[in-house]
């Protein structure tokens, strides 16, 4: 087991992940992701390759934690959270995951949509544990697990939402 997974909340731990991140997302505005190496993120976060491997097994993980972060933040930020006992609940969050995924587009240009999948998983990833946390306190009675209605409705509503952003002329949220 790595360092970095014995205690996420260790300060040093945390402090290496922000310094990352930030010189992965440096990189990222400067360089198409093809571009950008391992050697390179760690150059520019000032620690060596291997503390990199502390904390990310790759590049493509490192990207899914900026992405999903960021979008955790963005959510917590307009205060989103599932209550399983407000339906109202739901239709914000499928309205702020079609206004994130409208605001990245952009910032996505054609030379990072190849990296499209892991910012898929990475927010349907962050929508599932929101989900998950309003089912356990509200489990639904005569249903599936909440683990399999977190699961099923994250990937609905992003589908939905990503099907929703592509759409030409599309109507408002």
């Amino acid at each position: 087991m790595a360092v970095a997974e014995r205690n996420p909340h260790d300060p040093r731990i945390r402090r290496t992940r922000l310094l990352i991140q930030d010189a992965f997302v440096r990189l990222l505005k400067a360089k198409n992701f093809d571009e950008i190496s391992v050697q390179d993120i760690s150059k520019e976060a000032t620690i060596n390759r291997a503390t990199f491997y502390l904390h990310y097994t790759d590049k493509y993980a490192l990207f899914e934690c900026v992405a999903g972060s960021r979008f955790w933040a963005f959510m917590k930020q307009r205060g989103v959270e599932f209550n399983n006992g407000c339906p109202a609940s739901l239709k914000v969050i499928i309205s702020s995951v079609c206004e994130f995924l409208t605001m990245t587009h952009d910032a996505q240009c054609e030379k990072h949509r190849h990296i499209q999948p892991h910012m898929e998983t990475a927010l349907i990833a962050v929508l599932r544990q929101m989900l998950l946390e309003g089912l356990k306190i509200h489990p639904p009675a005569g249903q599936p697990s909440p683990e399999i209605v977190a699961a099923t409705a994250s990937s609905a509503i992003f589908g939905a939402a990503k099907e929703w952003a592509s759409t030409r002329n599309r109507k408002p949220v």
